[in-house]
């Protein structure tokens, strides 16, 4: 089969649940696929990007503009528009700070019924990690933001396939996996440098992540669906 990317499991979870609303939350250089987001899926079908000049056109629309790093108004604007979404994409500049704050905004929109999918949550690569940019392929350390909003709420539940650099699945009640203290505790030792966090995330990537094949996913999902 060939591998899923972030698009397959966006239209999987649509539906599988009868989504009909859609938000991108993302970068002039993440995302990157929003092409292949089938519109005909969505009722409503939007994109939030920011760190995107006012020159940047790549065909598609861009219905909530940031020429910064700043996203404040532009929720504020999804608010006052009274817009909630069913399934929401982050794939944010991969600064730890950015990916936090995205994952809090894009969980203040979603409806009750929802999910948030989260890119580059688990990278195959201890060279893609970096704190800061660097030039090239870059992934960051989205992923040690993903499991530090998901330890933060344990009102939610989450798993992570493992395909396309890791998508994580956050959803709000559900089963959570059992994490054991002395990962946690092991966690919290190591995050201090990025490299060693990513080698501990990767040797723990099952309790930590809920790491999971597509198949074992798509299963998982069908179970359980949310009515």
């Amino acid at each position: 089969m060939i591998a899923w990317d972030k698009t397959d499991i966006i239209h999987f979870l649509a539906d599988l649940n009868g989504y009909s609303s859609y938000l991108e939350i993302c970068t002039s250089m993440t995302g990157g696929l929003y092409r292949k987001i089938d519109r005909a899926r969505f009722k409503r079908c939007h994109r939030l990007m920011y760190r995107c000049p006012g020159s940047y056109d790549d065909g598609m629309d861009v219905n909530f503009r940031s020429p910064d790093m700043s996203t404040k108004e532009l929720f504020e604007t999804i608010h006052a528009l009274g817009f909630r979404y069913d399934i929401a994409l982050v794939d944010p500049f991969h600064t730890y700070d950015v990916s936090y704050r995205d994952l809090v905004d894009a969980l203040g929109i979603i409806a009750d019924c929802g999910t948030v999918v989260v890119h580059d949550c688990l990278p195959h690569r201890e060279d893609l990690i970096a704190s800061d940019w660097t030039p090239g392929a870059w992934c960051g350390v989205t992923f040690m933001a993903f499991i530090d909003f998901v330890n933060d709420h344990s009102e939610l539940s989450y798993f992570t396939v493992d395909t396309d650099y890791g998508c994580g699945v956050i959803r709000r009640g559900g089963t959570r996996p059992i994490v054991l203290s002395e990962t946690l505790n092991g966690w919290e030792a190591t995050r201090r440098n990025v490299k060693a966090a990513y080698r501990f995330m990767w040797e723990n990537r099952g309790p930590l992540l809920n790491a999971m094949s597509v198949e074992a996913f798509k299963t998982e999902a069908a179970r359980t669906r949310r009515d």
